[in-house]
C-alpha cells in the first residue's frame, strides 16, 4: 500500500476513534443538569477548574477540566449545582446533538432536524437567526447560537440559566 494510502487511513481511524460527545437539553456526556460539582467530576473522571470570569459573589461561576480536555465545554455552576453546559463547537468535530447537528450547520439544517421544535429565539436581541428548542413542560433546552451563518455554540441545560445571556456576571 502506497505510503500517503496508509497516512490516509491512518489518520481517519484516529479520527474515528474519538468518542462522540452527545449534548441533550439536559447536558453533554455523562453531566446532567443539577449534579454537584464533584459529581462531575465522578463522572468525567476529571478534575474541574473554577474559571476566572465568575460571578463576584461566587454564586455563578464556571467550571472546566482541569486537564485540559474539551477545552469548549464550560460548565455553569449556580450554587453548587450545574445549571447550563456552553459548548463553543470550533474544534469539537465530535460533539452533536442526538439529532446528530454538530458545528457548521446552517439554521436550515437545525430547523430540519427539530421541525417546528426549532423557533426563532424570543430573547435573543442582536438580530441574527439564533434558535432555541425547548423540552416541552421540561424547563430546559437547547439554544443554537450562529456566527456568520453557520452554528458556533449550543448551549443546553436548565431555565432561567439557559436564557441567561450575559453568563456569570
Amino acid at each position: 500500500m502506497p505510503l500517503f494510502m496508509t497516512l490516509f487511513l491512518a489518520s481517519a481511524l484516529n479520527a474515528s476513534a474519538q468518542p462522540l460527545t452527545v449534548v441533550r437539553d439536559d447536558g453533554v456526556g455523562p453531566v446532567v443538569t443539577g449534579m454537584a460539582l464533584q459529581q462531575v467530576e465522578q463522572v468525567l473522571r476529571a478534575r474541574m477548574r473554577i474559571s476566572k470570569d465568575q460571578d463576584p459573589s461566587g454564586v455563578c461561576v464556571y467550571a472546566v477540566r482541569a486537564d485540559g480536555r474539551d477545552p469548549g465545554i464550560q460548565y455553569m455552576v449556580v450554587d453548587g449545582r450545574v445549571q447550563r453546559v456552553d459548548i463553543a463547537l470550533r474544534g469539537q468535530p465530535n460533539v452533536r446533538t442526538a439529532a446528530d447537528v454538530a458545528g457548521g450547520a446552517s439554521p436550515l439544517a437545525v430547523r430540519q432536524a427539530y421541525g417546528n421544535r426549532a423557533k426563532a429565539d424570543p430573547t435573543d436581541g442582536a438580530g441574527v437567526e439564533d434558535l432555541l428548542v425547548e423540552e416541552s413542560g421540561a424547563m430546559r433546552g437547547m439554544r443554537f447560537v450562529f456566527e456568520d451563518g453557520r452554528l458556533a455554540w449550543i448551549i443546553a441545560g436548565a431555565e432561567p440559566a439557559l436564557f441567561d445571556y450575559e453568563g456569570c456576571l
